[in-house]
């Protein structure tokens, strides 16, 4: 099984530090162009953000729906680089730990981890979503659902459907746990400039304008239906390739 994951796992460490420091320049608010000062190249990401509202809860709160949610969209913490049921999750640095260790980091204190999450296929085309959860304020948290570029470099355009389309399902099925104030899917947080999905209300009268998305127009297509609220999302779907103004285009 090793072998068999083998290319994925140079992957995955050749880029897990410009991953993770990406992230948390987006957590921490700083500027992402302080990596290119010490000489980090800077990954892309397309964001499902959640935005909770619920006052007087700790982060134990969310974030058993939160694997809850992972599961019902066939996402594991449990990593197919690891002989020994773990998985990874990152604080200061990457760690391998197993589920209870994790469980316990969560429930005994105030770190707040970038935790892994697989999708894992009888072919070997595995892939990772990484899930944030961070407290705005004193009833509000920000679950960010993130997936990296590089995760579309090499797939076709096949895989690269699906691997979208279940990341949506992912982002979907942890809103509709945790029970969602707003949701929002945008590249590299873009959502006012380039949002990538709308909702509308079911029964009320509405009007989707098609959107000029970096020189493409892009129209909406119904995705689903979430606790009488229609999604849509854009279509074709632009997927990052190649540099921050270079994108494919897909239809889900």
């Amino acid at each position: 099984m090793h072998d068999v994951f083998e290319g994925l796992a140079g992957t995955r460490l050749r880029n897990i530090r410009e991953k993770r420091i990406a992230c948390r320049y987006h957590q921490l608010g700083v500027c992402c162009v302080l990596a290119s000062i010490y000489g980090e190249k800077m990954s892309d990401f397309l964001y499902f953000r959640i935005i909770v509202t619920k006052p007087n809860v700790k982060q134990n709160y969310w974030w058993p729906l939160i694997f809850e949610g992972a599961h019902q969209a066939s996402f594991c913490f449990q990593s197919p680089l690891e002989q020994k049921k773990q998985g990874f999750y990152y604080v200061s640095q990457d760690e391998a730990c197993t589920f209870q260790e994790l469980w316990k980091l969560l429930y005994e204190s105030d770190e707040k981890p970038l935790v892994s999450f697989w999708q894992k296929k009888e072919k070997g085309d595995d892939f990772v979503c990484d899930i944030s959860l961070i407290q705005e304020n004193i009833n509000q948290w920000k679950i960010d659902i993130t997936i990296e570029d590089t995760q579309f470099g090499k797939a076709n355009k096949e895989n690269t459907e699906q691997r979208v389309i279940s990341f949506l399902y992912l982002g979907l099925a942890i809103s509709e746990l945790c029970s969602y104030s707003s949701i929002d899917l945008c590249w590299d947080e873009e959502s006012e400039i380039y949002p990538l999905m709308q909702i509308k209300e079911e029964g009320q009268e509405y009007s989707l304008d098609a959107q000029l998305f970096h020189n493409k127009l892009l129209t909406w297509k119904e995705f689903a239906r979430l606790n009488k609220h229609i999604i849509f999302v854009s279509t074709p779907f632009p997927i990052r390739v190649g540099g921050r103004e270079g994108f494919r285009y897909i239809s889900l």
